[in-house]
Order: C-alpha cells, then sequence, then structure tokens
C-alpha cells in the first residue's frame, strides 16, 4: 500500500513524515529525491542539459541551482518542461524503492500530488493542513522568506483537486501525533 503525504508549504508534511520514520515505516521525500535524480541519473541530467544548456551544470557534476531557478521561474513553459522530465523519473524511482521494501505501507512525502502523476500509482492521501499564517510564519523562519515569497509560493500551489484524502490538523493547538496514529489504525 502506498500512501501519499501531501499538503502545501508550510503545513507540516515532514513533520507528519518524521512521526512515521520514527514509528519504523519507510518514507520516500519527492523533494529531495528529485534533486538527487537531477544529479544521478544520466538520462535525466542529460535532458535537462539539452532542454537548459551546459551550464545547468557545474563541472564537478553538481546542479546549478541558482542558474536553473533563474531561467524556469522567469518563464512557466520551461518549468513544464523540466516537470515532464523530472516528475516520470522520480515516479519510477518510487516504484522501484516500494517494491524493495520491507513493508506492507510505504509513505510518499510530496507537494506535488497531480502535477507528477503520482495519483496513478498510491492507494490512499493524507493531507496536512494548518492556516495560512500559520504556514508563512514555519516557511518564513525555516526558509529565510520574505511573507511576499511565501504568499506567492503557497499562491502556485492547489490542494483543490485532492478528495477522498484523510487531514490531518497542524496547528499548533491540535498534536499531530495522535492524529497519525489514528490514521494508521485506520489502514
Amino acid at each position: 500500500m502506498l500512501i501519499a503525504i501531501t499538503g502545501g508549504i508550510g503545513a507540516g508534511k515532514s513533520v507528519v513524515s518524521s512521526i512515521l520514520r520514527a514509528l519504523g515505516y519507510p518514507v520516500y521525500d519527492c523533494d529531495s529525491e528529485a534533486k538527487r535524480l537531477m544529479v544521478a541519473s544520466a538520462p535525466l541530467v542529460k535532458g535537462i542539459k539539452e532542454l537548459l544548456g551546459d551550464d545547468a551544470y557545474f563541472p564537478d557534476g553538481s546542479l546549478n541551482k541558482a542558474f536553473v531557478s533563474s531561467r524556469i521561474f522567469s518563464n512557466p513553459g520551461l518549468v513544464a518542461s523540466v516537470n515532464a522530465l523530472v516528475h516520470p523519473a522520480v515516479l519510477r524511482d518510487i516504484e522501484r524503492w516500494a517494491s524493495e521494501t520491507d513493508r506492507d505501507e510505504c509513505f510518499v512525502e510530496t507537494a506535488l500530488l497531480h502535477e507528477s502523476n503520482m495519483t496513478s500509482i498510491i492507494d490512499s492521501v493524507w493531507i496536512v493542513t494548518a492556516p495560512v499564517e500559520t504556514c508563512i510564519a514555519r516557511v518564513m523562519k525555516r526558509n529565510s522568506m520574505s511573507e511576499e515569497q511565501v504568499r506567492e509560493r503557497i499562491s502556485n500551489q492547489s490542494n483543490d483537486r485532492i478528495t477522498n484524502a484523510h487531514v490531518i490538523i497542524n496547528d499548533n493547538v491540535q498534536p499531530v501525533i495522535p492524529q497519525v496514529l489514528k490514521l494508521l489504525l485506520l489502514k
């Protein structure tokens, strides 16, 4: 069983993932694994270089994040093109990873559930929510971003299409651990 953990920036996906890891469940972090694949996967590196040019990588093979960001975030077409390369590679890697785990339940932390076409491989969705102002404060502190930058990121995320999801509220009031334990009992 593959369960997605999703939600907007600053909602607390990583908190839920940390709880699950502490309980012994395998959790695949799409953000970190996508970054790894963008360096480790030769076909993906080739595709990114063809799309953005050789300057997308430093001579040592590491990703030139500043260059890539400056190119793609000013051009929505390039964002879609990079995503069209990265998302399928991540999906293949998730399937490989899940097949190698020794647990019946595996979790995938992702902010881009629909955009990545992950709904095609998951069995259930847990959505982590928090009040917008709480998310903004968390991200400003964690990422040293301005309120305007965080609001822009939030406006670019949408979980409107998620239906039949189990909800975890991470509002700094309701304890998260009992909510996670309750959902684990429902599976």
